[in-house]
């Protein structure tokens, strides 16, 4: 009745003014790159045997010297964004040289190829006959695991992409490379006691058993039906065939994310103002579908390494530009588990600190002596005091989850191998944005030395979007995909979503005024 009316009026107007004074947050906690968090286990003499490998890497730099050491320094340096290269100078003492900063780009999809053009062509006309002729020498991408090259189906004189392993890359030489780390971690005599040993070796584990997976291409088509079966809002390059590990796939209409700007220029291509937000808007929903979209049945499949080379965008279709390729690095999901981290994001909408501590603990490896209602608390506790305290603007959900592997790390708790590799997609999800909006500004710089009325109020747009992230919109949109996702469902997993959803507003119900600040910090 009224009494209930006049609380809420009450909390949104306590909430409005809460957001009068909110400062930015600050984390306290210093991130630690992964390659320190595992050096630091070393003793000198040990970190000395590592480093002496790695020092003709750090000082003369190349892809191949990195990607035939130890997959762990080519994966490690593949997570470093672009713009914070500028902020690393050293590694452990090690002085990084400046030409490291375009090796790091290159491992993200442009490394040097590791078979000739004729040695490609051979390799594939020893499993597939003569059926595919290889019609560009360049490949068309090149990673740390994997090459792949543009072909011709000789049969249909339809246009294909095989992709297969580099040379030296295998199960077998991940596993050996996993060895060489267990070795150093046996050695060290810093850790002080086998819980710290075991908290270490599960991290190594973690690490070496997913990059093993990313060998086995079979893995990545199955991905790819799955994925395309479900997708709404974007595309999925589809399988063709696959045979003694070499992958036949259809050719990805558009240009990678990252060469955008070259696209446009090459084109001389005129966007409109609407076309250039509509383009930045798709992405935004795409990313969120990806993240929180509940399909009707089967699995869930998000891709787990959404860097800018991995993503096209098909400037000939802006109704629905964007594809997924390389999904050999993903995460699947059941229905539950996929309606659970959907509804999971409505406690950062919120602020129910309890439900985001119980979200990143969900599967983690407690050390001995932590109940995980100890480490729920201790989490929740972190996430008031710094975050959710009605003082603080609130940061994107990529940044909370960060901040919550930070305060975990420093429990000795280690995550679950999938909500880590989940909160690092979302990292590169949003960093993204920001890439997609520089480069539609790089590629339009002629369009804009045309038009100068277009070309300020796209300066003046663009701003706008870089210094909020856009977030408005894209709180709208979580919301929306949400419910919509909901909607669509199988009534199974109706009926579990609806149980969810119920926790969740009961907490805004009890806690009105926080939750109202959080909501409204996000929406300012």
């Amino acid at each position: 009745g009224k009494g209930i009316m006049k609380s809420w009026e009450d909390a949104c107007k306590k909430a409005r003014q809460n957001n009068e004074s909110l400062k930015a947050f600050k984390n306290p906690y210093q991130n630690k790159l992964d390659l320190e968090q595992i050096s630091s286990m070393m003793d000198e003499t040990t970190k000395q045997e590592y480093f002496d490998k790695l020092l003709p890497i750090f000082f003369n730099p190349s892809e191949d010297k990195i990607i035939d050491s130890n997959i762990f320094i080519a994966k490690w340096l593949q997570t470093v964004p672009d713009k914070k290269i500028d902020e690393i100078t050293e590694i452990n003492g090690i002085p990084i040289p400046e030409n490291l900063k375009k090796v790091i780009k290159n491992l993200k999809g442009a490394c040097p190829p590791s078979y000739t053009p004729s040695e490609a062509q051979a390799k594939i006309t020893a499993v597939y006959g003569n059926k595919y002729t290889i019609i560009k020498d360049e490949p068309l991408g090149v990673g740390t695991i994997a090459e792949t090259y543009l072909a011709k189906n000789n049969e249909t004189g339809q246009e294909v992409v095989i992709k297969f392993l580099k040379k030296n890359i295998s199960k077998e030489k991940i596993e050996a490379d996993k060895q060489e780390a267990q070795t150093l971690l046996e050695k060290s005599t810093v850790i002080k006691n086998k819980e710290e040993y075991a908290y270490y070796k599960k991290i190594i584990d973690v690490l070496y058993e997913a990059w093993g997976r990313e060998t086995d291409l079979s893995l990545e088509k199955d991905a790819a039906e799955i994925m395309a079966k479900n997708a709404q809002k974007f595309n999925v390059v589809k399988p063709i065939e696959i045979k003694d590990n070499i992958y036949v796939m259809e050719k990805a209409k558009g240009v990678q994310l990252n060469r955008l700007d070259e696209e446009l220029q090459r084109r001389n291509m005129t966007l409109t103002e609407d076309q250039v937000k509509n383009l930045l808007m798709n992405y935004n929903k795409v990313f969120i579908e990806q993240l929180i979209a509940i399909p009707r049945d089967g699995q869930k499949i998000i891709q787990a390494d959404p860097n800018s080379a991995n993503i096209f965008i098909d400037l000939d279709n802006l109704e629905k530009p964007i594809t997924f390729l390389d999904l050999g690095n993903v995460l699947r999901y059941d229905n539950l588990t996929a309606t659970r981290n959907a509804l999971g994001h409505l406690d950062y909408i919120f602020g129910n600190s309890r439900g985001i501590a119980r979200t990143n603990l969900d599967g983690a490896i407690l050390p001995e002596g932590v109940t995980k209602e100890n480490a729920i608390e201790r989490l929740a506790h972190e996430l008031d005091t710094h975050i959710y305290n009605s003082k603080t603007k609130i940061p994107p959900p990529n940044t909370i989850n960060e901040f919550c592997i930070q305060v975990m790390k420093g429990m000795r708790i280690i995550p679950n191998a999938d909500n880590a590799n989940l909160i690092k997609a979302e990292t590169t999800y949003f960093s993204n944005i920001f890439e997609l909006k520089n480069k539609i500004q790089a590629g339009l710089i002629q369009e804009i030395s045309k038009d100068s009325d277009f070309g300020a109020k796209l300066k003046i747009m663009l701003k706008e979007m870089k210094e909020t992230g856009d977030f408005q919109a894209i709180v709208r949109a979580i919301i929306t995909e949400i419910f919509g996702s909901i909607k669509r469902a199988s009534f199974p997993t109706q009926k579990h979503a609806y149980s969810e959803l119920k926790e969740r507003l009961q907490y805004i119900e009890e806690n009105k005024e926080s939750a109202l600040t959080t909501f409204y910090s996000l929406l300012n």
